[in-house]
């Protein structure tokens, strides 16, 4: 690797090691935050659906900024605005202030991941294969250190220190992305479709609002408002199509799901999503309420989940000319299921083929072996079909990461619907872990329709 392709994944990386910590430290300050803002769990849930929308949103229309301005402003840019969402984060007042200033982190982050990969792609061309699969290694080094981090810092000083601990370290890579990244070629002539947009926000904004609304606990949920939003989020979604068909550049390049390889990809991607995101966000609450633990317990609980996931990450990217794609993802969404249907039993101090496990070691283990099994496949998902189109990388990856958040958007606030209407938060929790144990099972009829690497 040439110096100045290990400055370009370095500071790439870094970003990703931000935005990791930042995601991971939120999920152990939950429940800390719901109680200081004396929120509901319903509008607690917004703290990461209005992030994963701003990202929905965000990543086609990153994709093609990256095309027409180049991959390093977009880059910059996404990363100075994530700061900013991180500091008013921060220093919220309310839980809608927090949701807004949620939504501004959730906008900027969502530019990090297709101008990240226009960058890796323009420095390594035809060798990207291996440093796009250890990317996704990288961001699950920053879920090793924010759990631990996030549970001393919400014990210690506060919930808001999860989010301002941000700010100083996105600012510094910033500033060594403005001095040492050589700036990107440009494509000029795209028009950004601010319509698709707009409509892509409305149809899935709607939607959570909707299924939150079912979630009411303090009284009934207001039936005529469900419906409305349902059927608004209908009339988005259907204008959004009709609109893409017609534009020269949609915000949603349906060239790209039109093709069986890159359909069936973004649905695997959606899944995915929904597992990894809806999981891990609950996490910490579910072991504060079912098992007692703190902040820093959960913290500690959830570091060996991601140094699983690292080692699985890496040992599937290297692996990836022996293995091809669908093999690792196979096991990798079996292997999730497996870990699903163990943490939905809600064991309490386990024996285990005559072993006794205490109930921390036994989460432990079975959140490594999530953790390894998401590793995995993740290497496969990030690379899968981008053989097809190397001249629209930005864009793919865009569509690959708006599938992919649109599904953890739609997994949080299911798990946060199922949860509401349970007889208690921790039962409502194990019917969901089962429900998405059934699901990543099915999916891996999905794997058949990725094409392998392309040798």
């Amino acid at each position: 690797m040439r110096a100045d392709r290990a400055i370009v994944f370095g500071l790439i990386a870094s970003s990703s090691l931000v935005y990791a910590m930042q995601f991971s430290m939120a999920s152990v300050a939950l429940p800390e935050l719901l109680r200081d803002l004396d929120a509901p769990l319903r509008l607690g849930s917004w703290v990461f659906t209005i992030f994963m929308i701003g990202q929905v949103v965000a990543l086609p229309v990153a994709g093609r900024l990256a095309s027409q301005f180049g991959s390093r402003t977009v880059y910059i840019t996404g990363l100075t605005f994530f700061a900013l969402g991180s500091l008013g984060s921060a220093l919220a007042p309310t839980i809608e202030l927090l949701i807004a200033a949620r939504a501004v982190q959730g906008l900027a982050g969502g530019a990090l991941l297709p101008a990240g990969m226009g960058l890796i792609s323009d420095a390594f061309r035809e060798d990207r294969a291996r440093p796009i699969g250890l990317m996704s290694s990288t961001g699950p080094i920053g879920a090793i250190i924010g759990p631990s981090i996030g549970g001393i810092i919400v014990d210690q000083v506060g919930w808001r220190w999860t989010f301002a601990l941000n700010v100083p370290l996105a600012l510094l890579v910033v500033v060594a992305a403005l001095i040492l990244i050589p700036r990107s070629p440009r494509r000029p002539g795209a028009r950004i479709d601010v319509l698709g947009a707009g409509l892509l926000a409305v149809g899935i904004t709607t939607l959570v609002f909707g299924l939150t609304e079912l979630g009411r606990r303090d009284g009934d949920a207001d039936l005529s408002l469900v419906l409305a939003s349902f059927l608004a989020s209908g009339v988005a979604v259907g204008l959004l199509i009709r609109h893409a068909r017609r534009v020269a550049d949609p915000v949603i390049e349906v060239d790209l799901l039109r093709r069986r390889e890159f359909l069936y990809a973004n649905t695997l991607a959606f899944f995915y999503g929904a597992g990894i995101f809806g999981i891990f966000s609950v996490i910490p609450l579910y072991v504060a309420t079912e098992y007692g633990m703190t902040a820093s317990e959960s913290g500690a609980l959830l570091t060996p989940r991601a140094m699983a996931m690292v080692a699985g990450s890496a040992l599937a990217a290297f692996a990836l000319p022996i293995t091809g794609y669908r093999k690792p993802m196979i096991v990798g969404l079996f292997g999730m299921s497996i870990a699903l249907v163990a943490l939905s039993r809600g064991l309490h101090d386990p024996t285990i083929a005559t072993i006794g496990f205490s109930s921390f070691v036994w989460l432990t283990v079975v959140l490594m072996f999530a953790g390894f099994s998401f590793g995995i496949t993740n290497p496969s998902l990030s690379n899968a079909s981008l053989d097809l189109a190397p001249d629209r990388i930005p864009s793919v990856a865009g569509l690959r990461g708006m599938f992919m958040s649109l599904g953890g958007t739609i997994g949080i606030a299911i798990i946060v619907l199922v949860t509401s209407r349970a007889s208690s938060t921790a039962e409502g929790i194990e019917l969901s872990f089962m429900g998405l144990a059934v699901m990543l099972a099915a999916i891996t009829l999905l794997v058949f329709g990725i094409p392998e690497m392309v040798r």
